[in-house]
């Protein structure tokens, strides 16, 4: 009995010794430094994550002890609740030190749905990660029928490559595109002289812009200063030029 009772005692003594080293300051996670934030403020991340450490305390593994820190699940935390973000990485740096570095998505266009009620910036993926406003507006619109919704791939993967094709050919030819409209199976794209080319899905682009060369070339050697609305070269050989 009286061993039983020893040996009890002794490893409660153990338990509740181990749980009082493992919280500890010196196994802490004292510091958190945030790289490469730029948009979403530095604090707003620190907090979020000791936010979550000091949450998801257990009785015994303490979660802010560096021997336990979950750095997917940071990870994962971040890009969820910051789209923004299209890389995170968290490290240690030493005892008690974590650093969390974070890259931001670019704008590469705005994207609206047809009716233009709602708009969103996406990044050259077509990952929709912030609400378009005038300090992230991009140079670029693109218009199509489906709803915008952020924080995920917001096209088919083949129709945002058919696009971005659209628009590095057109603008290597120097038509620079500022706004494209996907219209089912056809494209109206506006150019920065504010002419529209409709043209049809899966066209070979170099005869597109070799045909817009040409009768922009024929209209300036007619002196014909008339406003172009639109050029429509959805019709094989055939090309209808609406006037204003």
């Amino acid at each position: 009995m009286r061993r039983a009772i020893l040996g009890i005692a002794l490893a409660v003594s153990l338990f509740l010794g181990g749980r009082e080293l493992l919280n500890a300051d010196f196994f802490k996670i004292k510091s958190i430094e945030v790289i490469g934030a730029d948009k979403i403020s530095p604090e707003d991340i620190k907090s979020l994550v000791s936010s979550e450490i000091v949450a998801d305390q257990s009785w015994f593994f303490p979660r802010n002890n560096f021997l336990f820190i979950n750095t997917g699940r940071i990870n994962n935390l971040l890009q969820k609740t910051f789209p923004d973000f299209s890389r995170v990485r968290t490290t240690l740096a030493g005892i008690g030190n974590l650093v969390i570095e974070v890259s931001e998505r670019a704008p590469y266009a705005i994207w609206c749905d047809s009716n233009g009620g709602h708009c969103s910036i996406i990044d050259s993926q077509g990952f929709a990660f912030d609400k378009n406003s005038d300090s992230r507006s991009a140079t670029l619109t693109i218009f199509t029928d489906s709803k915008p919704t952020i924080g995920g791939i917001i096209f088919d993967e083949n129709k945002f490559s058919e696009i971005k094709k659209i628009l590095n050919h057109f603008n290597q030819s120097g038509f620079k595109i500022i706004s494209i409209s996907e219209n089912k199976n056809d494209y109206f794209i506006k150019i920065e002289t504010d002419l529209e080319v409709r043209i049809t899905s899966g066209d070979e682009l170099e005869s597109i812009t070799t045909k817009l060369i040409s009768i922009i070339n024929d209209q300036n050697s007619a002196q014909d200063h008339s406003s172009i609305d639109y050029i429509d070269l959805r019709y094989g050989n055939k090309v209808f030029i609406k006037r204003r």
